[in-house]
């Protein structure tokens, strides 16, 4: 079902132009918008680019990016965590990025292993996005989010558990979550 984009997404994608680095990335391998922004399904301001690398390792290219970012209007610090040892790549933060509907985070994580990415997510869980269930994950994920709990991976499990599950709220998920645990 194909669905307006909603002016949270469009935003983040303003902020991917004025961040002008989607082309320098895909310049070493397949840079893409991956997660809530991906799948326009956005309640906390987090934006996330995974790259599979093709032709540089993770620290060459983020010895790189890291300085153009620095150069960009509203980057005023960078975070870079370094999970190579679990090959998961590297990933660059940016924890704090203002913009008309307030700070956004913003996480690029660098890596050789197309597993690690999001990409098969987005993929997989946007041809089963309709508007019924795009409501409850909506609605499950401001629960969560109000609550300072939207997070560790919560959104992914609430996509899951809507699409492929069919919970309707936060009691049945709550529930969902105890059975997929054992």
């Amino acid at each position: 079902m194909i669905l307006e984009q909603s002016p949270k997404k469009t935003e983040a994608l303003k902020i991917l132009d004025a961040l002008d680095i989607m082309d320098y990335l895909n310049s070493y391998g397949d840079a893409r918008v991956v997660g809530s922004v991906a799948l326009d399904l956005i309640v906390k301001l987090d934006l996330d680019v995974h790259v599979l690398l093709l032709l540089k390792s993770p620290m060459e290219l983020a010895q790189e990016i890291i300085p153009i970012l620095l150069s960009r209007k509203g980057v005023r610090e960078i975070r870079l965590t370094d999970y190579r040892q679990s090959n998961e790549g590297l990933k660059i933060g940016i924890d704090s990025y203002p913009s008309m509907s307030g700070t956004w985070s913003i996480d690029i994580w660098l890596t050789e292993k197309v597993y690690t990415t999001g990409f098969l997510d987005v993929l997989r869980l946007s041809h089963r996005i309709t508007l019924e269930n795009r409501k409850t994950i909506l609605k499950l994920k401001w629960h969560y989010h109000q609550r300072g709990k939207l997070r560790d991976g919560i959104s992914k499990e609430i996509y899951e558990a809507v699409i492929y599950h069919d919970v309707k709220s936060v009691g049945e998920f709550e529930a969902y979550r105890k059975t997929s645990e054992t």
